[in-house]
Parts: structure tokens; C-alpha cells; sequence
């Protein structure tokens, strides 16, 4: 990374975190991977930051789930977690210009009703973290991957979004028909009398940050697509190819994903082994290779690491621990 490259730069002049984003489906261990990948760098500060709203690894960290940062202990290794939220980042909007009763309300209507608006404010506030942050590593949790579609459009058409949104509503000049269009498809959405009026003053009050999202948005844009971040996908024996195939577009627009299955049955030893227990795991190594065939199909450059198959059932601390140190295989 060029050290005269201002694009990589954050506000206070110095080069941006080096990211790295944590995708798979549900039910892989995804979260269980990505504290995995903060506990394994060497940098002395990491910082571990969840899209998830299941705020899964809270629970396994022994954390109260929050958008606070906290600092967590696990072995010898210590890093920070944060979770992205919506509703704090319209508080920081706040103080910068206090919202009316009826564009609070209106707010909490659209964070409930509009996934997307959602999605598009916590990555707002992901892309100003990263841009701010001091630490060298920024390790993102992402939601499973039937939800991270969504994200994935999201990211890469954010900037276009807040170009092209009912934002611009608020420069009115030559533009009401359009205004009367969008407002009356937001009004399908959300019963009550005072909807229009509502939206009308959300709208306005929300020009007010455009410049700040327009900026955080070509900034995300920056930081999925550059060289520098890594995107590291995980599965299971048992993951569809499917979400092989739907995450294939970013991709090609990202670096080269790495692939990371776990609970990989690849090398486990059957030839003592119940024959319950043999004809279940020579069915699993079968789905493996098949997977890892259709991954070299798809992303033929993409480097792919096994992680064995471990029992855990308790969600301890320990079996934590464990899996972090366990290695991995090609």
C-alpha cells in the first residue's frame, strides 16, 4: 500500500486499518471463526467489530451485548469488541443537528420496517470506525449469509443509494413529481395520517448529513474493494453450493476470497469406527470433496484451509479456547 496514497488515509492522515471480513452462511461457527482470526494475528491492538444482530459473539465472549467498546481476555490474548447499531449512530447524527419528536419517531419506524435502511446505517457506522480506528487490524463479523446478500449489495451500492435516494428529495427544485412518487411508495409501507408530513421532515432533516454519508459510503466502497482487505468465506461439510454461486458477483469485484471449512471430516481416521459412525463421517468426507471441487470450480485461484471436526457442546470459555489454537490443513 502506497504510503503517498491519500484514498487510504484516514482523518487524521494516517493509513487506514488493514480489514479483514469474516463471511458464511448460518450454522458454520462463523462467529466461533472470527474471534478465532483476532486471537491468531500478532498486532498489539485488534479491534473485533460484529454486523451480526444476533450478537452471537458476545455470548460466547461472556460479553454483555452492546454497542459499547469492551475489551475481552481470552488466553494470554486480549482485543476490543463493538457491535455496529443503527440507533447509536442516529444519536451521534443528533448532536450534530437535534431531530424533532417527529423525525425520532419516524426514524425508530423505518429501522424497524426497513432492513435495508438498517443495513445501509450500521455500515455507515462500520466504514467511519474503520476510517477512524488507531488499531492496525479491524476484524469484521458479518450476519449469516442469507442476510450478507443483502450486504453485499448494500457495500457496493451505497454511494449510489444516498446519489440517488429519497434524501434528494430535500432539493426540491424541478423535482416534486419524483418527491410525490417516493413519498407515496413509503407511505405503503407505513400506516397513519401523518406519514407524508413525517417524511417530508425525516427527509429534510436527513439532508442535513448528506455530505457525511456520501463520504463514509465512497470510503466502505474503498475499504471492501482494496487490495488490502482479505475476505475470508467459511462452510461446512454440509454448506449448499448455492451460497457459493450467490456470493460469486462480489467477489469478483473484492481480492480473491480464502475459503476456511470447518469441521472438516477430510482426516479423520474410520477404520476403527462404529459402522453408524463410519457410514455417517464416509458421507461427510464425500460432501467434502464434492464442496471443495465446486469451491476450486468457482474461485479457482482461492487458497482453501480445513479446520478439524471438534466436539464442542457448552460454549465455554475452554472449548473456545481450544478451537483458536486448533491448526489448520489444506
Amino acid at each position: 500500500m502506497a504510503a503517498s496514497d491519500s484514498s487510504d488515509r484516514g482523518s487524521g492522515g494516517d493509513l487506514l486499518s488493514q480489514a479483514r471480513f469474516i463471511w458464511g452462511p448460518g450454522g458454520v461457527g462463523k462467529s466461533h471463526v472470527a474471534i478465532r482470526e483476532v486471537f491468531r494475528q500478532t498486532a498489539s491492538q485488534r479491534l473485533l467489530l460484529t454486523l451480526d444482530p444476533s450478537r452471537r459473539l458476545f455470548h460466547l465472549l461472556e460479553k454483555e451485548p452492546g454497542s459499547q467498546l469492551q475489551n475481552c481476555e481470552l488466553g494470554s490474548q486480549h482485543f476490543d469488541l463493538k457491535a455496529t447499531d443503527a440507533i447509536e449512530l442516529f444519536e451521534k447524527l443528533n448532536e450534530k443537528a437535534p431531530a424533532s419528536e417527529s423525525v425520532q419517531s419516524f426514524f425508530q419506524q423505518l429501522v424497524r420496517g426497513l432492513q435495508r435502511f438498517q443495513d445501509y446505517l450500521c455500515l455507515i457506522e462500520l466504514a467511519e470506525e474503520i476510517q477512524a480506528s488507531h488499531y492496525p487490524m479491524v476484524t469484521i463479523d458479518t450476519p449469516p449469509f442469507s442476510e450478507a446478500v443483502g450486504i453485499h449489495h448494500a457495500m457496493l451500492n451505497l454511494s449510489e443509494f444516498f446519489k440517488k435516494s429519497i434524501v434528494q428529495i430535500s432539493k426540491r427544485d424541478g423535482l416534486m413529481s419524483v418527491a410525490v412518487k417516493k413519498l407515496l411508495d413509503v407511505a405503503r409501507i407505513f400506516a397513519g395520517k401523518k406519514v407524508i408530513s413525517q417524511s417530508l421532515e425525516f427527509i429534510d432533516w436527513l439532508s442535513l448529513h448528506l455530505d457525511r454519508f456520501q463520504t463514509a459510503a465512497d470510503q466502505l466502497e474503498n475499504i471492501v474493494t482494496r487490495k488490502e482487505s482479505s475476505h475470508l468465506f467459511v462452510l461446512t461439510p454440509e454448506s449448499s453450493f448455492r451460497v457459493l454461486e450467490s456470493a460469486l458477483d462480489f467477489f469478483q469485484k473484492t481480492s480473491k476470497p480464502e475459503f476456511l471449512i470447518n469441521k472438516s471430516a477430510k482426516d479423520l481416521d474410520l477404520k476403527s469406527a462404529p459402522e453408524a459412525l463410519h457410514r455417517e463421517f464416509s458421507l461427510k468426507q464425500k460432501r467434502e470433496a464434492d464442496l471443495v471441487a465446486h469451491i476450486r470450480k468457482l474461485y479457482p485461484s482461492s487458497p482453501i484451509q480445513r479446520l478439524p471436526v471438534q466436539v464442542m457442546g457448552q460454549d465455554s470459555k475452554e472449548e473456545l479456547l481450544q478451537f483458536c489454537q486448533l491448526q489448520t490443513t489444506d
